[in-house]
Parts: structure tokens; C-alpha cells; sequence
């Protein structure tokens, strides 16, 4: 064979084999032949299924400077800092304020509602108004409310009256009622409102939960000795503080006596100029 014919017989079959081979270029898919052009034409074309949650995985979704969720820009809906009710805040903690990013909790712990209630004191010197709150003392307020409601100061002699200091009563003038309500003790309560002039507050003595039926008004400002001593004040004189300013002074010690059988009769015996509270009832 001439060997120019057999140099251009193995050119031709050299150049066959090239043409065969697989690409290897930086142009060529991972395994199933694609294109990196086509690729990024895929993910540029992201409207097509469900995608990736923009918002997910940040650190704190509610800082305005980090969030990708702001209003105007959110992609996400309504901004998670927004209005949230309570129990679907998903900027706090167990809803608790301190933990809250997003700014004071509006779960948090509210100051309790006060509900007020005049109560009239029709006394043998005149009407003492009476407005019984009870966020002051919870406790204190509804026991006196019952009190009150059942009649007991009906009659009642204000039988503790101490210039500069308080007026005092809280001995019914039916014994029945006194061996009725004299054991019904409630708990003790926080100062919440001090005794200063015209305040109410229960007297007790120096064991805990002593509470049960006495009263007295504040003459003058006496926190500083009453309110270490736990006497919660449930009311404050709104009218007729000067017909308690003029209650007849006086000071039966012998309380034991003054609530059993002629104890009232024996108290008119030795004071008898004192007042009494005539009745006692809630205004409508």
C-alpha cells in the first residue's frame, strides 16, 4: 500500500475517535447531562412550587433592623411582630413580658380590677360615706360588704373613740350576732393603701388572720405605726368626715363583756352621750 494512502487512513480514524468522547468542559451537567445554563434558568424561575420559607431560621424575627419580614417588604404575610392576642404571641416566651423582644407583653399581668362600692354609715351625729375598693384589700373588702349586707352594725356603738388617733367599733348590738360572726377570722393582707387621715381599716389583734368584725377610721396620718403592723386599709371616708371628727370620745375596754348579754346596757350606763351607727347599708 502506498504510504501516503495509509498515512490518511490512520489521520481519519484519529479524528473519529475525538469526535466520540464524552465533554469534560465546565459547560457540562453533574449526571444528567444539563447544562449549568439551564440550571440557573431553573432557579431563576422560582414561582413554579411551594418555596423555601424566607423568614425561617432567624435568630430574632422581631428586631426591626434584622427582620426580613417587615411590613412593605415582607414576603411572608403580616409582620410577626404586629398585634398578637393573647395565647398567639410568637414573640415571647410562654407569653413572658421579659422575654418578649417585640416590646411590653400584652399577656402580661394586668393591676387587678378595683370595684367600688359606697357604703353609708347612718350614725346617731350624722351620715359617714364610705368607699369600699377592692383592689385595696380583697379579702377585707368583701368580708366587710357581707358584714355589712347581714346587718351586723345595725345598732353598733362606736365604743373606741381616741382623739387624734381612730374611731373604733365592731360590736353588734345583738349578741347573736356578735357569737355569729366574731369567729369568722379572715386572712391576712399586704398594705396596699396606708391609714392616713380618714382611711378604713379592720382592727386585729397580734395573732395572724385575725381579722373578723372591728373597724376603725384614721383620724390623722398613723402609717408609720399601723401599716408595719399589717392593718390593710378597704375603704376611705368620702362624706362626713367631720361627723366622725365628732363622734363622742370615749374608751370601753372590756370588749368581752360589751358583746354578750347586757354588755350594750352596761356601755349607755357609763357613756351615755356615745353615738351608735343606726344602720349601715350599700348605695345603689
Amino acid at each position: 500500500m502506498n504510504r501516503t494512502i495509509l498515512f490518511a487512513l490512520v489521520s481519519v480514524m484519529f479524528l473519529s475517535l475525538l469526535a466520540g468522547c464524552p465533554r469534560t468542559d465546565s459547560n457540562a451537567g453533574a449526571s444528567n447531562g444539563s447544562t449549568s445554563t439551564s440550571s440557573t434558568n431553573a432557579s431563576n424561575n422560582g414561582n413554579g412550587g411551594a418555596q423555601e420559607n424566607p423568614c425561617a431560621g432567624q435568630e430574632n424575627p422581631c428586631a426591626a433592623e434584622e427582620n426580613p419580614c417587615t411590613a412593605g417588604e415582607n414576603p411572608c404575610g403580616e409582620n410577626p411582630c404586629g398585634e398578637n392576642p393573647c395565647g398567639e404571641n410568637p414573640c415571647a416566651v410562654d407569653n413572658a413580658a421579659t422575654d418578649n423582644p417585640c416590646g411590653e407583653n400584652p399577656c402580661g399581668e394586668t393591676e387587678p380590677e378595683d370595684k367600688v362600692t359606697t357604703v353609708v354609715l347612718e350614725t346617731t351625729d350624722g351620715d359617714i360615706v364610705l368607699e369600699v375598693h377592692s383592689a385595696w384589700s380583697p379579702l377585707g373588702s368583701e368580708h366587710f360588704l357581707e358584714l355589712v349586707k347581714a346587718g351586723f352594725y345595725d345598732g353598733a356603738p362606736w365604743f373606741r373613740v381616741l382623739d387624734g388617733f381612730v374611731a373604733q367599733c365592731g360590736v353588734a348590738a345583738d349578741p347573736e350576732m356578735n357569737t355569729k360572726w366574731s369567729n369568722k377570722t379572715i386572712q391576712d393582707e399586704p398594705v396596699v393603701v396606708g391609714n392616713k387621715r380618714g382611711f378604713v381599716a379592720f382592727g386585729k389583734s397580734q395573732m395572724p388572720n385575725s381579722r373578723s368584725t372591728h373597724i376603725f377610721i384614721n383620724f390623722t396620718d398613723n402609717s408609720s405605726a399601723l401599716n408595719p403592723q399589717g392593718f390593710a386599709c378597704f375603704a376611705q371616708v368620702v362624706e362626713g368626715m367631720e361627723i366622725a371628727d365628732g363622734l363622742f370620745k370615749c374608751e370601753f375596754r372590756d370588749q368581752g363583756a360589751l358583746q354578750n348579754v347586757g354588755g350594750l346596757d352596761a356601755f349607755k350606763a357609763r357613756f351615755p352621750d356615745a353615738d351608735f351607727i343606726k344602720r349601715a347599708y350599700i348605695r345603689e
